[in-house]
């Protein structure tokens, strides 16, 4: 959504201008248009700088409606039109508008790029067939206009966005989980780009994912080290981490899984702590699904698991472990009892438990005394 608003903001003229020159007050008192379009055209620009959505869409209903407009101010308008409904979150409107666009404007230079735009809305709201339908167009378009033109900026414009294109090319294909396509695509894009920025981190992630989701184990631990050397502080970084964590315990290899245990907490603590809550539960439940079986791992995580009495979260992880580790001894955790006391303490989902546990008991014991109570009095 954010990347097609920029590049809506790029294809799009400048916003300048005043609001004033554009009504006239007819006889009957009614508020009419002005009937310069290039005042028109800047007075909307201005509405759309001052965010006054519900103005701008107003006087591009009423404008487009007016006759003999010239086919630029009405092609900026339409796209105006659909740069609103893409801020107010209405994608299914947006494509009306940018397909209205299309149709009538497909010979002007920033085609390539409204193209780009819509295939990003049909994503958004999950048409991904549509999406690629035109991604694919988007290339087509590109590559047909730079061939014709001598603008060498105009050429390196549709060059990055060709560039971009492959990539959501590929990212679309991730997210309607064809990982055999998605790899392709996402290898041949690492392959034409030798230079490292962020779509290039990104598609070692996606790589690495691709890898994990098609049980290819140790390609997948391979590919998400390679990608997390590149790019420790990547977005996706986190979620490396833990699947690292999960096929790590899945590879029985205790010693590397520790590292990659001690590296999530360093970076969620240090780099992620906005959503340290989110990662501490991801991070549990990763754990719960991948150790519960497997006593040696778990005896190895719980002697690495911090329980720092600054952030709870961490030492109920802990103590959690602890939990699971109990049941296969088959008696309770004696270790650190001091460490989970005082996680107990601190952290306020323990005291929210106790309570409610502790009315659960009432409320079952009053509902079967009552269930008794009624079966005595309707007894024969």
């Amino acid at each position: 959504m954010k990347v097609a608003l920029r590049i809506v903001g790029l294809i799009l003229i400048g916003l300048c201008g005043g609001v004033e020159p554009l009504f006239a007050s007819a006889d009957s008192g009614e508020v009419r248009l002005g009937d310069d379009p290039h005042v028109l055209l800047n007075a909307v620009e201005t509405l759309l700088k001052r965010k006054d959505y519900d103005m701008a869409e107003t006087v591009i209903e009423a404008a487009l409606k007016k006759e003999n407009l010239p086919p630029n101010i009405d092609a900026s308008l339409t796209l105006h039109r659909a740069q609103i409904e893409l801020d107010k979150d209405r994608p299914a409107r947006a494509i009306v508008w940018l397909t209205r666009w299309l149709e009538y404007f497909s010979s002007y230079p920033n085609a390539p790029h409204v193209t780009f735009i819509l295939a990003q809305t049909y994503r958004q709201i999950g048409a991904l067939d549509r999406a690629r339908e035109n991604f694919y167009r988007t290339l087509t378009f590109a590559l047909a206009r730079a061939s014709g033109s001598k603008d060498k900026d105009y050429i390196n414009r549709l060059y990055d966005l060709g560039r971009l294109t492959k990539w959501e090319l590929a990212e679309t294909e991730y997210l309607a989980g064809q990982w055999l396509r998605a790899l392709d695509l996402f290898e041949r894009f690492i392959d034409q780009n030798v230079e490292s920025d962020v779509l290039v981190e990104s598609a070692l992630y996606r790589q690495a994912d691709c890898k994990s989701q098609l049980r290819q184990i140790q390609p997948a631990i391979s590919a998400y080290r390679a990608a997390l050397a590149v790019a420790p502080f990547h977005p996706f970084a986190p979620e490396a981490w833990l699947r690292l964590i999960v096929m790590d315990a899945q590879e029985k290899n205790y010693s590397e899984q520790r590292k990659s245990i001690e590296s999530f907490i360093w970076l969620v603590s240090n780099v992620r702590k906005e959503n340290t809550v989110y990662w501490q539960q991801r991070c549990m439940k990763a754990l719960a699904d991948s150790m519960k079986d497997d006593p040696k791992g778990l005896s190895e995580l719980v002697a690495i698991m911090p329980a720092s009495t600054e952030d709870p979260g961490w030492a109920a992880i802990r103590t959690h472990l602890f939990q699971l580790l109990s049941r296969h001894q088959g008696s309770p955790a004696s270790v650190a009892g001091d460490d989970v006391q005082q996680t107990r303490e601190k952290d306020p989902w323990f005291n929210w438990k106790d309570d409610f546990d502790s009315r659960s008991e009432k409320l079952i014991k009053q509902t079967d005394d009552f269930l008794k109570r009624t079966k005595k009095n309707h007894s024969p």
